[in-house]
Parts: C-alpha cells; structure tokens; sequence
C-alpha cells in the first residue's frame, strides 16, 4: 500500500465537531400534561408531543447529522438533533444512555488527541533530524516558486522533483505557504513525502524521501506531490485558524481549526461519522474493510485529511492513476464530485492537468 503523510495531522482531529455536543449535557426534558410543546430553561431543549412519543430536540443548530449519536436522528428543517421516547422514565434512560455514548467520544477524542501530538513530536524531530543529515539536502523557497540551495547537494533530480509540485500548486499558494524543501534518503522508511507545518514561520516544508520516491513511475510520482499539495490547500491558514486552541475548537482540527464552510470541514461533515472517525484511529485497515465502498484508497481511510487528499488527487489526474489501488463506486465518485462543486477547484484542477502536460510533454 502507498504510504503518504500529513505530518502535522498524521491523524486528525477523531471528532472535533462532536465535542459541541460534550460540554452540554442532555438533560431530560420536563413534560406538561396540558401543552404539547414544553421548553426547559435548562438546557435548552424542546419536547414535541408526536404519535403519543415525546421528540426531544436540540434548539442548538448542529453542523449535520455526523453529530448525532446513535440513538438520535436528524431533523433537516430544524437542523438538530433528536430523539422519541415514550414517557418521563423512558426518557430518561435513553438520555443516560445517549450521555454514556458521549462520554466515549470524548475519550476517544482525548487519547486520539493525545496520539497526534506525540506522533507530530516524532516527526518533526525526523524532519528536524533529516535536515541536518549530511546526505540531505535543503532548499529555501523563494518567490516565484524558485529554489535556492541551503545545505547539501544540488542534484538535477531534486530539480525535477521541485519542478513537478511547482506545476501542481499555484505560484501565489506556494509563495504565501511554502517555506523550504527538503529532500532525503532514509531506505528502512516506506514514507514518500510528506509536508509538515511549521509554527516558527506558519509556513510548511514540503520533504521528499528519495529512496522511495526515486524508485516511483512518473505518474506515481505525480499522485503523490498532487496528495501532498492536497494538504497545503485544504489545510493552509485560510481553510483552519491556526491561532485557535484545539480545547476551543468546535470542530474539525488539524494545525488549526477548520474555519465553517472550509474544504476539510465540509469534507468531513458530508462523508464521515464519528464513529468512522473513531474507527479509522482504532484500526484503518479495518475501517477499509468494513467501508469497501467508501475509500478511493485503502490509505484514504487513514483519517478524513488523507481522505480529501487522495479524493482530491484523483479527482485532479483521475482514478486510474493509482490503478492498482483505485476503488470505483458511487460514493467515491460523489467524493470526487465534492470537489466540482467549487469552481476555483475546478479551474485548478483544469491549471494543473495543462501545465503537467507541458512538463511532460516529450
């Protein structure tokens, strides 16, 4: 299986958007034998009379129903959560029970949060570790998309590496987030590439591991710097604030919280579950298995950030470009369709097919 990896969010963010729902805890709700519709002042619910059941609902708008726990459902009008229950006591059992269910999200978030910062820490120490190695070479990222020696050798094959992610990413997107390129040679590691984002300047660094990708066809090599461009646009300080704590997020998290109607955000919200999420950190390859359809890779199912970058990859030079790996049904072609709902990403992906096909050209 071809490996990638987001550095800075090897794994992302198990639930972010389900923490809104932790800190409110779902009280039952009071009922009233002569209304039909009571309000707690509580905890801000309503209960709906309906068919003699009791709907409890959410005043509190919720961003889709991946926020809803298994024992609810979600009211599209009123765009809440809720759930029907028979009487006082009915209710409240299914309360305790959806409060119990919560509780395990925000455990699973806390030890998968808990993961990612000691991954990232490993990895950065790798990068870090990968920069000083005499047998590496670092490069600075100048305006224009230009390169410009920092340490070690200048070979014409880095060249050509630089040359290819400079044909993916627009020239204003790399100046503005990318800040050097590292290229390394590490042949006990699998990984490819990666990019890893860096506080000290809020710019990224784009690494190669040319034992791996040396060894890569042209057009592996291809799909593998569009994934990793993929992170850079849809993880970038336009799409998720950076200077956002992850306690205060209230959603999707990964170097920064994902802003409302960003990529990721969006991403997330329409094709994972928080239990899917939750999965993915248990066991992916599993995930994989128990979603066949679901994944455009088995790699894709690593978290929601490898998911949009290998649907956004494929979606850019097609699925066949990953043929041994490549996985067509009808939700990953609505995955590839997420992206021709905006029109910038379209024009991008036209920009990055013609000026490939220059730089391929015989």
């Amino acid at each position: 299986m071809k490996k990638f990896l987001t550095i800075t969010g090897i794994v992302i963010a198990l639930i972010i958007v389900s923490i809104a729902l932790i800190p409110t805890p779902k009280d039952g709700p009071s009922t009233n034998s002569n209304d039909t519709t009571v309000t707690t002042t509580e905890s801000s619910v309503q209960t709906e009379e309906k068919n003699s059941a009791l709907t409890y609902v959410y005043d509190d708008e919720v961003d889709g129903p991946s926020d809803c726990t298994s024992l609810e459902k979600y009211d599209t009008e009123k765009e809440a959560c809720y759930y029907t229950c028979t009487d006082q006591a009915d209710c409240d059992r299914v309360d305790g029970l959806i409060n119990k269910e919560l509780d395990g999200w925000e455990q699973d978030y806390k030890t998968f949060s808990a993961n990612i910062k000691d991954a990232d820490a490993d990895k950065t120490a790798v990068s870090d570790e990968k920069s000083k190695d005499v047998n590496s070479t670092q490069y600075l990222v100048k305006p224009g998309e230009k390169i410009a020696l920092a340490s070690g050798k200048d070979l014409p094959a880095y060249h050509k590496y630089w040359e290819i992610f400079a044909a993916i990413s627009p020239d204003e997107l790399t100046d503005k987030f990318v800040s050097n390129f590292l290229v390394y040679r590490d042949e006990k590691d699998d990984l490819e590439a990666f990019v890893l984002y860096q506080d000290s300047d809020q710019k990224w660094q784009l690494a190669i591991n040319e034992s791996v990708f040396g060894e890569e066809t042209s057009k592996e090599q291809i799909f593998t710097l569009i994934h990793e461009f993929s992170h850079l646009l849809t993880l970038n300080a336009e799409q998720v604030n950076p200077n956002t704590s992850e306690k205060s997020c209230p959603r999707y998290y990964d170097d920064g919280c994902a802003i409302q109607n960003s990529y990721i955000n969006t991403f997330v919200n329409k094709f994972w579950t928080p239990k899917m999420i939750a999965s993915a950190k248990k066991d992916s390859e599993k995930l994989a298995t128990d979603y066949p359809d679901n994944f455009v890779t088995e790699y894709a199912a690593t978290n929601p950030s490898e998911d949009i970058a290998e649907s956004f990859a494929s979606y850019v030079f097609g699925t066949d470009s990953n043929s041994n790996e490549s996985n067509e049904t009808a939700i990953t072609a609505e995955k590839l369709s997420f992206f021709a709902d905006y029109a910038e990403l379209v024009s991008l992906r036209s920009s990055i097919r013609l000026s490939l096909n220059k730089l391929t050209a015989p």
